[in-house]
């Protein structure tokens, strides 16, 4: 009977023993999964934030460039005008080439030609009915930054040193107005505003090479006279810009438009 009762005993303490051994292995393997869940989402956020740093450096050193293809914009009012202008633009479609580049490496780009511009243009009428008061903002925003840029000597000198470089400009443009005499002063305007403008946005190479400024930027603007108010606009033209400039002149606007508004 002693012995039996024995038996019985360590048979239970048998049992109880492996219940618990297996309750820890239970838990250590629980706690092994917590710990591999944790690793993993610990690698998984170290490896984003580690692209989205790259991904942002990369941004900041690149260069944007604009690529803009036979584009056309007019105000027919005769059909027959649409001839006078020069061959190599018709049956043109527009295209505009959107790309990220460090030096002459394009890493990022956006294609968009005539069907998806209008597409867009077609949203932004809609999204602009929507939200009025909006806009309304935003236009007193620009306007307020833009008497701010011109009053203090700061952004101005920032606004300088971003300088975009023209590679491309070809623009063909007809005017005509009701009257003949606002018809020359407004040719003569035009023709003026781009001729001061351009030259500053030339890079030197093209300025030492005047075979590369000739065959990649010339323009024409053309009296129309024939008594209605009318337009015909067609460019092709490449600029680009750093990005890094463009940031480090909204930063300079954003801190003084910040003083200005604490003094007030």
């Amino acid at each position: 009977m002693i012995k039996l009762l024995k038996i019985e005993k360590s048979g239970k303490t048998n049992i109880r023993t492996n219940l618990y051994a297996r309750i820890r292995h239970k838990k250590e393997w629980r706690m092994i999964l917590v710990f591999n869940i944790f690793k993993f989402i610990g690698i998984f956020m170290a490896v984003t934030m580690g692209m989205i740093t790259v991904f942002m450096m990369l941004i900041i050193i690149s260069k944007i460039e604009v690529n803009i293809k036979k584009f056309h914009i007019s105000k027919n009012v005769n059909n027959n005008i649409n001839n006078n202008g020069n061959n190599n633009w018709k049956n043109g479609r527009t295209f505009l080439k959107t790309s990220l580049k460090i030096g002459n490496f394009q890493w990022l780009w956006i294609n968009l030609d005539k069907s998806k511009l209008a597409k867009i243009q077609e949203k932004l009428k809609e999204q602009e009915e929507k939200n009025k008061q909006i806009k309304e903002k935003v236009n007193r925003e620009i306007k307020n930054d833009l008497k701010l840029i011109i009053k203090n000597k700061k952004l101005r000198k920032e606004l300088k040193d971003i300088k975009p470089q023209l590679k491309r400009f070809k623009a063909n443009i007809q005017i005509s107005t009701k009257d003949y005499i606002i018809t020359s002063y407004l040719v003569a305007i035009i023709s003026i505003v781009i001729s001061n403008i351009v030259p500053h946005l030339v890079n030197e190479k093209q300025k030492r090479e005047n075979k590369e400024i000739i065959k990649n930027i010339n323009y024409k603007i053309n009296p129309i006279y024939i008594n209605q108010n009318y337009y015909d606009i067609r460019l092709s033209m490449i600029i680009d810009v750093s990005i890094f400039k463009i940031i480090k002149f909204l930063i300079a606007l954003v801190k003084i438009s910040r003083k200005i508004s604490k003094t007030v």
